[in-house]
C-alpha cells in the first residue's frame, strides 16, 4: 500500500470570515424596531423616577426638621424658598423653587439672624418638568416635642401634591403630614 501525501490547499471555495451588508442592515432594523417600542416605557419610568425622588427629598426635608427640632429643644421649620436664605412667604403654596429647614427662634415661617434663626439645609429646586404644591401653606414648624404646625395655624394637617408635566395615572404623588409631624406618601391614581 503506497499513501500519498496531501497538499495544504483545498479545491473548494471558502467563505470570508465577516458579516455581509445585507446581515447588517437586517440587525440594525431589529434593533431599531425594538428601540422604538420600549423608549416610550423608558420616558415614562424616568418620569416616575423623577416624582419619586422630589417627594423623597420632600420627606427627607421634613424628618429632617422634626428630628433637629426634638434634638435641639427649639421650634424648626421647613419653607419653601426661592433663594435659599429665606423664605418665600407664609401663603406661598408653590414650592417647587426648593425649600429649607432653619431654627425658628423668632416669628414662625421667617428667618431671622438677628434672633439667632439659622438655615440648618438648602433643598435645590424640584425637577424642571415637576411641581410641588402645598394645600395653602408657605412653611412647615416643628415644636420641641415634634407636633407640627402647618402654616399660620395648627391645623389637622396639611398636604402636598407633586405632578410632572404632561402627568399620566400613577405618576403624580402627595404627601401628608399628620399633627404630629408624621409623613406619608401615596400614588395618585389620576392626576389632579
Amino acid at each position: 500500500m503506497v499513501l500519498r501525501k496531501r497538499s495544504g490547499w483545498s479545491c473548494g471555495w471558502r467563505r470570508p470570515a465577516g458579516f455581509s451588508l445585507i446581515e447588517l442592515m437586517v440587525t440594525i432594523a431589529i434593533v431599531a424596531i425594538l428601540g422604538a417600542i420600549a423608549l416610550p416605557s423608558y420616558q415614562q419610568s424616568i418620569k416616575t423616577n423623577r416624582v419619586t425622588t422630589d417627594t423623597n427629598d420632600l420627606i427627607s426635608a421634613l424628618n429632617v426638621a422634626r428630628n433637629e427640632a426634638i434634638s435641639r429643644g427649639h421650634p424648626v421649620t421647613v419653607c419653601a424658598s426661592t433663594n435659599g436664605t429665606s423664605c418665600a412667604g407664609a401663603a406661598v403654596t408653590d414650592w417647587t423653587t426648593g425649600w429649607i429647614a432653619f431654627t425658628d427662634y423668632g416669628a414662625p415661617g421667617l428667618v431671622e439672624t438677628a434672633l439667632g434663626d439659622q438655615v440648618i439645609r438648602v433643598w435645590a429646586k424640584a425637577n424642571i418638568n415637576d411641581t410641588v404644591t402645598s394645600n395653602a401653606f408657605g412653611y412647615v414648624m416643628f415644636n420641641r416635642t415634634g407636633v407640627a404646625r402647618i402654616g399660620n395655624a395648627d391645623l389637622a394637617g396639611g398636604s402636598f401634591t407633586i405632578t410632572p408635566a404632561s402627568c399620566q395615572a400613577n405618576q403624580q404623588r402627595s404627601l401628608t403630614i399628620t399633627r404630629m409631624g408624621r409623613t406619608a406618601a401615596t400614588v395618585n391614581g389620576v392626576c389632579l
